[in-house]
């Protein structure tokens, strides 16, 4: 038998709370959430790590209207052919906004190499580390490991910047 990676203790909170319907209630317990990451592969600043149970392309044009007015806005965004993505909505949010979409061709991660990678180290060491109980946990807990990562990448960017020239993440 595999062992498991959360503590008794954990688990048996979980069945506690699902068997009274207290933590988050039955509607949203077992329910998946989905990230949308922004990532400046430059600087390595991330100006928004936003979990919801859905994104649809209104609220990716929510978020960056919010990122827009809190750090300027963009002058090209690269995406992949998420559905999000792919719609009138952001697209004319990009062209009044003078945003060129550079989207990644479909089926080649390699064309968004940082981002992929950064996302595969994000879910396997936060998003399956923990349990969420609610969004404001999920966001809290996702804002604490991209902090920690882009920071350590930051840091070593600068430190081979010095030494060998710049290098990535």
């Amino acid at each position: 038998m595999k062992a498991s990676k959360f503590s008794e203790a954990q688990i048996a909170f979980v069945l506690r709370q699902a068997e009274e319907g207290t933590a988050i209630g039955e509607a949203t317990f077992w329910r998946k959430i989905r990230v949308l990451t922004m990532v400046d592969t430059f600087t390595r600043f991330a100006p928004a790590i936003e979990p919801r149970f859905s994104f649809k392309a209104a609220d990716v044009v929510e978020v960056l209207e919010r990122v827009g007015r809190e750090h300027g806005f963009l002058k090209a965004i690269r995406v992949d052919q998420g559905t999000e993505f792919v719609s009138r909505d952001l697209d004319l949010w990009a062209y009044q906004r003078g945003v060129t979409l550079d989207f990644s061709r479909p089926g080649k991660p390699t064309d968004n190499a940082f981002i992929e990678s950064l996302n595969g180290k994000f879910r396997a060491e936060c998003l399956n580390a923990h349990w969420f109980m609610s969004l404001d946990d999920a966001r809290a807990k996702c804002e604490a490991w991209f902090g920690g990562v882009l920071s350590a990448c930051r840091r070593r960017q600068q430190t081979a910047a010095t030494t060998i020239g710049a290098a990535g993440c």
